[in-house]
């Protein structure tokens, strides 16, 4: 996200703003300033797209003598602007140098660790996992944060000395690397302390364009490795740790320093203590949580990050003769809604108006509203290339119109612009994505807003604007039955400027989602060689991956063949797929079937078949593999949607043989029922005019969301996985 606190100094009027704008980017925090300007920009980069926020005069608020003061709203390109805040009359934000970090260091002679019994049969253990955020005002009073990273690992394995014996330290860039160290620690309590002269420093494109990585020379199984670093950015006033699972973490703990002036509020969750808070001799503000050990295991559900320990921290307010201004849902509404749909836009407005005509959409058009929706659509995603890194001016609609390009921020003020001039009835959603952590709405937070829907309230649908893969009627699972904010367009009402909006639920019930397969198999040259005639047809959520396959690729037919992954004992099996015939529409705006996806092709193998004296084995079970549901992912299971699959595998029985192991093919039935059936497995086969015909159906009615329906799916996997080894035994004629 980037928050922006503008501090606006003339004479004795000092006003406070802020603005968000949420990346497509890992999760990570960085800020940039303007030598230039009297604004303060924060920045933390979080895990979807961007949007730029400004607040409206009304949430401005006095600060130490100070009157209100309207501050004009200014577009800005984040990445251009920093700022500063030197001023040596300002008594508010004078300069405070980091107190508690400044001379942080570890301890002369550590303590070498002595696990347990029980827990020496873990791989790794982290003896010590501490983080700490100090934030201050540097010399300039520009806003600046600390962040401390210090943890101690018992090594207890020649795979976690593999894993942990190398230590990354991530610069984004701008940032800095204030202290390091590194060591290791043997049982005897001699160190080995690295060199510092002899760290390599990583230059590199993207996102971490200055960091640092080094091994810990001399590190053995048994040893314990610490190592602290320091890094310097500009501040980020939101943002969250989450504690990783499947690994003990013991004297944990985690403190937030802040300047007097300066409140932050935080909210811990799935188990993690409430932070303390508290003030130092110094007057600082302190947040900090203690726990002695945590030990989480991951869920094996596709939200199994969601239940991860982990605390949410914020700015609360500056304290200045005790006025203040409070985080709410209804600021980052309002902050929201200024910058999605600026007031002034005339020569933008002409464009857009003239590009709906061109489309049929105008507000006069007679275009149902559902088709004027899809049509808007179909015309962004298939002419606004989506480019993060993109140079040009993205806050301008007119350039993103001209050159093809934006960012996920300009497509988002693109999206709103054209819903507004052709009179559609929308709200904006914004959202988290429940895969990281649910919507909280008892805390707001921007770190919990990083993905945006439209909705359209008389059609009770929605649209993801920013995921080419996702076209009106569709929006990624992870979404649904999460909370979020709606925010109307704003008006205008008196001097005010003002975006209506609620908290609720995000309701929707996809349809179910079918992949209907049929294989005709025939074998030639003495059954060496397997011939197979496949169809498949896919609606729903099923169908998504393939439309983005053939959509985004330049060679769609072979991306769609790869999808055909035929796999016997977790290896693939080499084979020529020919898809002959595709049949997509989801990108046609016109078409009344949008998820629909067919494709035909021929399949030749010569590994399908193994012989065994005269008996031949034909793989059946390969064939179950090649549909689009992963059964088994390193121990994670994920199943996001309501889904069922029906294969139908007609076999052509060699003149001569007859199949040894049929009763073994016959019926077999898994079902899951809790008053309703939620899932089940079965398969059915019957010998029909000289062909083996096998039909296998898989069915779940639901998402894999709880503890009950993750048992109750790993019965029906492991019923489909054993499937999956199934052969037809043909034997010979005597």
């Amino acid at each position: 996200m980037i928050m922006t606190l503008a501090m606006v100094k003339k004479h004795s009027l000092i006003a406070m703003v802020y603005s968000l704008t949420t990346k497509f980017l890992m999760s990570s925090t960085v800020t940039v300033f303007n030598s230039q300007t009297n604004y303060l920009f924060y920045v933390n980069y979080r895990h979807l797209f961007s949007s730029l926020l400004f607040m409206n005069k009304y949430l401005q608020f006095f600060l130490v003598f100070s009157f209100l003061f309207l501050i004009t709203i200014f577009v800005v390109k984040a990445q251009e602007v920093t700022t500063d805040f030197a001023d040596e009359n300002n008594e508010l934000f004078s300069y405070v140098e980091p107190f508690q970090l400044l001379n942080y260091d570890w301890e002369i002679s550590p303590i070498f660790s002595k696990p347990s019994t029980e827990e020496n049969k873990e791989q790794v253990i982290f003896q010590k996992y501490h983080h700490a955020l100090e934030y201050f005002y540097d010399d300039k009073g520009d806003f600046k944060v600390w962040e401390l990273t210090h943890h101690i690992i018992k090594i207890n394995s020649e795979n976690s000395l593999k894993q942990y014996n190398k230590v990354f330290v991530p610069l984004q860039s701008g940032e800095k690397l204030v202290s390091l160290k590194a060591r290791s620690i043997q049982a005897d309590g001699k160190t080995t302390e690295i060199d510092l002269s002899q760290i390599r420093k990583i230059e590199e494109n993207g996102l971490f364009a200055s960091s640092t990585r080094f091994p810990i020379e001399g590190s053995q199984v048994g040893n314990d490795i610490e190592y602290f670093y320091i890094i310097e950015r500009s501040a980020s006033l939101s943002g969250h740790y989450m504690y990783p699972a499947n690994v003990t973490l013991k004297n944990v703990s985690f403190e937030l320093i802040t300047p007097a002036n300066i409140l932050f509020t935080s909210k811990s969750y799935n188990g993690l203590p409430q932070a303390k808070q508290q003030s130092d001799a110094m007057g600082r503000n302190l947040l900090s949580v203690s726990v002695e050990k945590i030990h989480a295991y991951s869920s094996k559900s596709s939200l199994g990050e969601g239940n991860l320990m982990r605390l949410h921290y914020r700015f609360s307010h500056v304290l200045a003769d005790e006025k203040y201004i409070d985080n709410s849902w209804e600021t980052i509404a309002n902050q929201l809604a200024s910058v999605v749909y600026p007031l002034s836009l005339k020569e933008e407005n002409r464009r857009i108006n003239s590009i709906l005509q061109e489309l049929g959409a105008e507000k006069t058009s007679l275009l149902p509203q559902e088709q004027k929706i899809k049509v808007i659509e179909d015309y962004l995603k298939n002419h606004i290339r989506i480019d993060e890194n993109s140079s040009h001016d993205s806050y301008s609609l007119l350039a993103s119109l001209d050159n093809g390009m934006s960012d996920s921020y300009g497509v988002l003020r693109l999206f709103g612009a054209f819903f507004q001039n052709a009179e559609i009835d929308h709200r904006l959603v914004g959202t988290s994505n429940k895969k990281y952590f649910a919507f909280d709405e008892n805390f707001p937070s921007w770190d919990f807003i990083h993905a945006y829907l439209f909705y359209f309230p008389s059609l009770k649908s929605y649209l993801m604007p920013t995921e080419i893969s996702y076209r009106y009627g569709y929006i990624p699972y992870s979404l649904i039955n999460n909370k979020g904010i709606f925010v109307k367009p704003p008006v205008i009402l008196g001097d005010d400027i003002v975006a209506y909006s609620d908290i609720r639920t995000i309701n929707f019930v996809p349809a179910q989602s079918h992949t209907n397969t049929s294989y005709k198999v025939s074998f030639e040259d003495g059954l060496s060689t397997t011939k197979i005639n496949l169809k498949r047809e896919l609606t729903g959520y099923a169908a998504i991956d393939y439309h983005a396959y053939y959509y985004l690729s330049d060679e769609p037919e072979k991306a769609v063949a790869g999808r055909f992954d035929i796999r016997a004992e977790e290896k693939a099996i080499p084979e020529h797929v020919d898809i002959t015939t595709i049949e997509n529409h989801y990108y046609d705006a016109e078409t009344i079937r949008m998820d629909l996806f067919k494709v035909e092709g021929k399949i030749s193998s010569n590994t399908l078949v193994e012989q065994a004296n005269e008996t031949y084995l034909f793989k059946l079970g390969s064939l179950l593999d090649a549909h689009p549901k992963s059964y088994s992912q390193k121990g994670n299971i994920e199943k996001g949607y309501p889904e069922d699959f029906k294969t139908i595998i007609e076999i052509e029985i060699p003149e001569g043989y007859y199949i040894r192991n049929f009763e073994s093919l016959k019926k077999q039935i898994w079902n899951v029922e809790m008053g309703q059936m939620l899932m089940h497995f079965k398969t059915e086969a019957i010998i029909k005019n000289g062909f083996l015909v096998v039909e296998v159906t898989e069915f779940y009615r639901d998402a894999i969301q709880t503890k009950e329906q993750l048992a109750a799916f790993e019965r029906i996997n492991s019923a489909s996985i054993s499937y999956s080894n199934a052969v037809v035994m043909f034997q010979k004629m005597k």
